[in-house]
């Protein structure tokens, strides 16, 4: 039982659930007090409908990375070794279902735009996992951007609501900031998964940017998004700073900042299979770190 939990990836959903209710109560409500904001109900099914969402996307891409998972996952397989993929397709679709079911209750005004954004995510989701997936950076950007949209959506809710009234709020610029600071971190992260998985994806024929460009390419790519993504965040930092306590500041530079230049450092060093998956894992970290910001703020 414990071992078919990790077809959902079950950190990766706290981690998603724990930054939409830090945006949400930390950030937005703290910022909008005079706003319509989202009741506790409908943060709540926000929360579990992108979980859900991110669930069925990570079950679809291992459906259809069976083969290739053979050769970079062997012996660490859910789908094909402990599960069938016709159950794994009867998963996917409850998960779908429940996602549009949730969705419908969010009443009026969010049902019908928040089910056709649903139906669009699925989509998209599913033609990462079926073709995308294997592409030159369009896979990689297509994950940033879902990223990005899991902090993004709780203001686009409300938005319904206020009517763009809010767009020149600290609270705004604060989630476009994270949303940027989602995606380029995702996106670096994806390309760095790449070049972990590099042989594996070419057996499946995957055109991935090391596969593509070769992994020299690949290093300099990500050692240039690493450095232009540091870049941003000082650049961000010098603009805010009036606004933080001295606490909240170090804090950014210590530990948001730093690790983000640290990963150009690791992708520059990196020689094997292993280090490469260890800065991987060390980006995860860099996103949690970057939560924590928010706590500050």
């Amino acid at each position: 039982m414990l071992k078919t939990l990790r077809l959902f990836r079950p950190l990766n959903l706290y981690l998603i659930a724990a930054i939409q209710l830090v945006i949400q109560y930390l950030v937005i409500h703290e910022w909008t007090e005079d706003a319509v904001l989202f009741s506790t109900k409908s943060v709540v099914l926000v929360v579990i409908i992108t979980a859900i969402a991110g669930a069925a996307g990570y079950v679809i891409n291992d459906i259809f990375d069976v083969d290739i998972d053979r050769h970079n996952k062997p012996g660490r397989n859910v789908v094909g070794d402990i599960i069938s993929v016709r159950s794994a397709w009867a998963i996917y679709g409850l998960l779908i279902s429940a996602g549009a079911i949730l969705t419908w209750m969010l009443g009026e005004p969010y049902r019908l735009p928040g089910l056709g954004f649903y139906i669009l995510t699925t989509i998209v989701l599913y033609s990462y996992s079926s073709y995308f997936k294997k592409t030159f950076i369009v896979g990689n950007i297509i994950v940033s951007v879902f990223a990005s949209m899991v902090i993004y959506v709780l203001w686009m809710g409300q938005d319904l609501m206020w009517q763009g009234s809010q767009d020149n709020t600290g609270a705004y610029d604060i989630v476009v900031m994270y949303s940027l600071f989602a995606f380029g971190s995702t996106l670096i992260r994806e390309i760095v998964k790449d070049i972990e998985d590099m042989k594996g994806d070419a057996t499946a024929g995957a055109r991935t940017l090391p596969n593509v460009a070769g992994i020299t390419i690949a290093r300099r790519i990500c050692i240039a998004l690493a450095l232009l993504f540091g870049a941003g965040l000082i650049v961000w930092l010098a603009m805010i700073a009036p606004q933080l306590t001295k606490t909240a500041k170090w804090y950014f530079i210590l530990l948001v900042i730093t690790p983000v230049l640290g990963i150009a450092l690791l992708a520059f060093i990196n020689q094997t299979r292993k280090q490469w998956h260890i800065t991987s894992q060390y980006i995860k970290g860099v996103i949690f770190l970057g939560t924590g910001f928010l706590l500050l703020i």
